[in-house]
């Protein structure tokens, strides 16, 4: 709310008095209208009245380019926050994918371990079971071999 300075009288004209003035010049071929105020003379209280406006207009754009900074350093903040959270969430992403590479390496590393043992689980029973058969037919050889010998004694 804008006042005057005390002990002047309230009108419906301002504390200045300025008269306007027209002046058409030319620029570039064409007529522009220029307006200028011209300041009247005016009394030691409508000077001191427009003292007090200037002081207050400066105080209001002070205050006006204030917010403005507080505005664009919240702006400023919030971006850097998002940039936080997006390279921490990108961060996440990777470590989260590296793991799962990880995990799916030491699987299959198992698997192949797991397989090459059960292949030489199955190679030593298939050597094993060669072996037998191998004693047993031997040993059936030297049966059928000792029976003839028996058969020839005889």
């Amino acid at each position: 709310m804008l006042g005057f300075v005390s002990g002047c009288s309230t009108t419906t004209t301002p504390p200045q008095s300025a008269r306007l003035q027209h002046a058409v010049t030319q620029q570039n071929g064409y007529s522009v209208k220029r307006a200028t105020f011209q300041k009247l003379s005016a009394t030691p209280q409508q000077d001191q009245n427009a003292d007090y406006l200037r002081q207050l207009a400066r105080r209001q754009q002070a205050t006006a380019e204030t917010a403005e900074r507080k505005q664009q350093a919240t702006t400023e903040a919030a971006r850097l926050q998002q940039q936080r959270q997006a390279q921490a969430a990108a961060q996440a992403a990777r470590l989260q994918q590296q793991q799962a590479a990880d995990q799916a390496a030491t699987q299959a590393a198992r698997q192949k371990q797991q397989q090459a043992a059960a292949d030489q689980a199955a190679q030593l029973k298939q050597q094993q079971q060669a072996a037998a058969t191998a004693a047993r037919l031997k040993q059936q050889q030297e049966a059928a071999t000792q029976a003839a010998r028996q058969k020839q004694q005889q």
